[in-house]
């Protein structure tokens, strides 16, 4: 015998999932695009055009050492010395103060032979200069406990132990 008891309120409702769909604003759009570009010079070693997108005052600096930063010429010979890969970024946020931006977003890296991605968490300083925006400063951190190197970082770079 089978005995069928009435749902209550609460089985009888469909579970409601709420789907949240993220805005792109314009800001995000511009440098997302100017951040896909600089990314796609470096990962086809196009020296002339990350150039063109960085500021003649460029630095990076990581997480390694944050006290002593890479320099425009050091980074863009390290960045082109770096290995091929496909790129994928997210999570960006735009913050606009006048003729700068700060551009925060995690990267994720897959070089070419790999399976596994190196994520990047980046913060990036644009400046507008004469009507052009120029990444002025990089900081940058390995996300995720990643473990290849961050291009335009210094390969087999070692922490420096010395106190501050």
């Amino acid at each position: 015998m089978c005995l069928a008891l009435p749902a209550t309120g609460q089985e009888a409702a469909a579970p409601t999932r709420r789907v949240v769909v993220p805005t792109v604003t314009r800001n995000v759009m511009i440098f997302g695009g100017l951040e896909h570009s600089l990314a796609n010079a470096i990962s086809h070693h196009d020296a002339e055009a990350a150039g063109k997108l960085l500021g003649d005052r460029f630095e990076m600096r990581t997480e390694s050492q944050p006290g002593t930063p890479v320099p425009r010429e050091a980074w863009l010979q390290h960045a082109m010395e770096s290995a091929a890969f496909d790129s994928r970024i997210d999570q960006m946020a735009v913050h606009e103060y006048g003729d700068v931006m700060i551009v925060s977003f995690l990267w994720h890296m897959t070089r070419d032979g790999q399976s596994a991605s190196t994520d990047v968490f980046v913060v990036d300083t644009w400046k507008s200069v004469d009507g052009n925006w120029k990444l002025d400063v990089r900081y940058a951190s390995e996300a995720h406990g990643a473990q290849a190197p961050i291009p335009g970082d210094e390969p087999g770079k070692v922490p420096d132990k010395k106190k501050l």
